[in-house]
Parts: structure tokens; C-alpha cells; sequence
């Protein structure tokens, strides 16, 4: 199973000076959303269990996360094995401008995810909205989010 990102994705997903945010000129229900992205690469420092995975399992990963604008950071996600090829993971982004957290669902299967962003610090404080993780090689992970407000 390939070390799965999340939003951000992870998404986490991982974070963009405000500057960056891009205003998407969509609405839903009146709110408009802005959209980030951002390429995360595997760094050093997961884990994973030996063997079959089995429910309370955990793995955790890291990646060197740069978004367009060229802001850097990292993201930290840890991962809980529900069955043998499904887990939830929260991820926290840690970027130069502030802070993302999210809970992603994830397939082992899987090379595309997507969970809720939970909130922020610094840039991103009291964000909320979505991301999407899709593996795009062996090592990197492209992540996209859609920012409430």
C-alpha cells in the first residue's frame, strides 16, 4: 500500500499565502469559495505496521508541501486502520503563513481523497471547507482545496 496524503490533505492539504488564495467566482448557497493548491512530495519520517493491516492499526506520514506561490511548509498526518483497507486520518499543514487541520477518509486502494477541512491558524484561522488528495507519481501528491468565505 503506497503511503496515502491527505488534503492537503491533508489535506489535507500544504498552505498558500493569503495572497495565493484565488478567488474561484463560484457561489453555493451564496458563499463563495476560493481554491488553493498545492504539491506535496514524500518526506522522512512515516510509519506504517508490519504485516496485514488490521482495524486500530495506525500509520503516519509527512510530506514538503509548496504551494504555487511558492510558500513552503510541511504537512503530519496520523491514520487509523477502521478495516483492513480503510483508515481515517487527521492532518495538520504547517505553512509559513499559518495552520490547517483536516480529517480524510481514505482507501488503500484509492489515489484520490477527499475530507473536510476543520479549521485554521495565523492566514487560515476559521477556515472550513473541502479538499481533495490525488497522487499524481510514486512520491507526490497534488492537493486542491475549496475554502469556505
Amino acid at each position: 500500500m503506497r503511503r496515502t496524503r491527505l488534503l492537503w490533505l491533508v489535506p489535507v492539504a500544504a498552505v498558500a499565502l493569503a495572497g495565493a488564495v484565488a478567488t474561484s467566482g463560484t457561489a453555493q448557497s451564496g458563499t463563495a469559495t476560493h481554491t488553493i493548491t498545492f504539491t506535496a512530495k514524500s518526506a522522512r519520517g512515516g510509519f506504517f505496521p508490519k504485516g496485514r493491516p488490521r482495524p486500530g492499526d495506525r500509520f503516519g506520514f509527512t510530506d514538503k508541501v509548496t504551494g504555487s506561490d511558492g510558500s513552503k511548509g510541511h504537512d503530519y498526518g496520523s491514520c487509523t486502520f477502521v478495516t483492513g483497507n480503510q483508515a481515517v486520518c487527521q492532518v495538520q499543514f504547517v505553512m509559513n503563513t499559518g495552520q490547517l487541520s483536516a480529517q480524510v477518509p481514505v482507501t488503500a486502494s484509492g489515489h484520490s481523497n477527499t475530507g473536510a477541512i476543520t479549521g485554521g491558524t495565523g492566514a487560515y484561522l476559521g477556515a472550513q471547507g473541502q479538499g481533495t488528495a490525488k497522487d499524481i507519481s510514486k512520491n507526490t501528491t497534488k492537493i486542491t482545496l475549496e475554502l469556505l468565505g
